[in-house]
């Protein structure tokens, strides 16, 4: 009966995250700091168990949970949450291994200097912990703690450190620091999201987060590719889900390039900006 008892609670405990990327934006498309979680669940885990992902208690909500399936679509998933101490626990459910969570933190303000710290809540086992973080526009002196095992320079002309910190054990819980200044309150994307991005997406595995910022966006299309969601060594991040267009008005699913972001005819076969073959749902 121990036996059996151990074996059903072990079907039960929420599958490991193989890889988790967290990328940091300060001062993206607000003065706080977007941070985005992008994660692989074990491979040998089911897509149907819940996934367990902790954010600071400080978190209200995250803005976007999702999960992509093997075509690239991001797809709303959805969750719960759990408060445990410091922390709180977003048992979401994914259709795939991969998923991504984001949520925005406060930043420090002080004249022209800017400091953002996040603390890794732990709770969970990660096989490898990363962050990446995009020097904002316009800002110089960036100083990064612990430091930057690379620098590159992104396909959007940004440059972005990568801080790798390894595997880490449920009571693990590193801490990261930015430093900076920068002469203007200038954000590195003021673009508003476009009309027909909901404010608050229905939580469906049905509604998918097709990439793109919409029209506002599609003259500068072919700087900002698509980038790789989740790789061993990704190098540059996706666009943020929160400004993912789920729906058109009256119903009908807007058609965006999954490369570039530029807005699509329904009837199109080809992006007129960049060539890509358009995904067809």
């Amino acid at each position: 009966m121990a036996l059996t008892k151990a074996l059903f609670a072990g079907q039960l405990e929420p599958p490991a995250i193989e890889e988790m990327t967290i990328d940091l934006w300060p001062e993206y498309d607000r003065p706080a700091t977007l941070v985005m979680y992008r994660f692989r669940v074990a491979s040998g885990a089911s897509p149907s168990t819940p996934v367990s992902i902790p954010i600071p208690t400080s978190v209200d909500e995250p803005h976007a949970v999702a999960w992509r399936d093997d075509k690239g679509a991001l797809f709303v998933a959805d969750y719960t949450r759990k408060r445990e101490g410091d922390r709180t626990l977003i048992e979401a459910r994914l259709g795939s291994l991969e998923g991504q969570l984001e949520f925005y933190g406060a930043l420090e303000l002080d004249g022209m200097a800017r400091t953002f710290r996040f603390r890794w809540p732990g709770g969970v086992p990660v096989g490898s912990l990363s962050f990446l973080i995009q020097q904002p526009a316009g800002a110089r002196e960036l100083r990064i703690q612990p430091e930057p095992t690379e620098k590159t320079v992104g396909q959007d002309g940004l440059t972005y450190a990568r801080v790798d910190l390894g595997a880490q054990t449920p009571s693990s819980t590193p801490e990261i620091e930015i430093r900076y200044r920068k002469d203007s309150a200038g954000l590195t994307d003021p673009a508003p999201p476009t009309a027909d991005t909901p404010s608050n997406p229905e939580r469906s595995d049905s509604s998918p987060w097709l990439f793109g910022l919409g029209g506002l966006l599609a003259g500068a299309g072919a700087a900002w590719l698509a980038w790789s969601f989740l790789g061993s060594r990704s190098r540059t991040p996706s666009k943020p889900a929160e400004k993912r267009v789920a729906k058109a008005p009256g119903g009908e699913r807007a058609r965006f390039c999954h490369e570039c972001g530029a807005k699509a005819q329904a009837s199109a076969s080809f992006c007129i900006y960049c060539g890509t073959r358009l995904v067809t749902n």
